[in-house]
Order: structure tokens, then sequence, then C-alpha cells
């Protein structure tokens, strides 16, 4: 004996508006969360590109100033140190590094 269920034509009614109503409010719900998930993503990907490229700027302007000033010093230490054409003062040379790189005093 089989029996079968049977709905009355309210509750199938229900159903299919329920189905015609959930199945399009899923899609744009889902579509409403990737373009957010990726305006985010874009948005958070944007951002650390412009402080990495903010950071490469100071590095450089640092990395200009550091070597400018070493050849600065280089010069002068040709100029004050230089016993003869190509023989510095070693003593002297270490003092004025010393100076120059104070971490190299200890």
């Amino acid at each position: 004996m089989h029996y079968r269920l049977t709905f009355s034509l309210g509750t199938q009614l229900a159903a299919v508006i329920s189905t015609c109503l959930l199945l399009p409010t899923l899609t744009l719900g889902w579509l409403g969360y990737s373009e957010s998930y990726d305006s985010i993503k874009n948005s958070k990907i944007q951002s650390v590109g412009w402080i990495a490229e903010t950071r490469r700027e100071q590095l450089t302007t640092v990395l200009e100033k550091t070597n400018a000033r070493a050849s600065t010093f280089l010069s002068s230490i040709n100029n004050s140190c230089a016993h003869g054409a190509d023989n510095p003062d070693t003593v002297c040379a270490r003092d004025a590094l010393q100076s120059f790189v104070p971490c190299l005093s200890a």
C-alpha cells in the first residue's frame, strides 16, 4: 500500500512563490557579496602598493643623502690624511672613519 503525500493548493502555491523569490534573492546576495569582497580586496592592495611606493621613495632619498655624505667624507679624507699620492695616513683615516660611523668605535 502506497501512501502519497498530498499538499493543499495553498501550500503548493506558497512553495512555488517562495522558490521564485528565494533564487533571485540568493543570486543577488551572492553577486553583491562578491563585488564587495573584490572592491575591498582591490582597495587594500592599492593601499599597500601606495605605502610600499612611499617607503621606496623615502629609502631612495636616505640612500642618496648617505651616498653624498660618504662621497664628501672620502674627499675630506683624501685631502686631510694624504701623505703622498696614494698613501693616506691609516691612523688619521681610522679616526675620521670612527667619527663618520660611530658604531665602529666599540
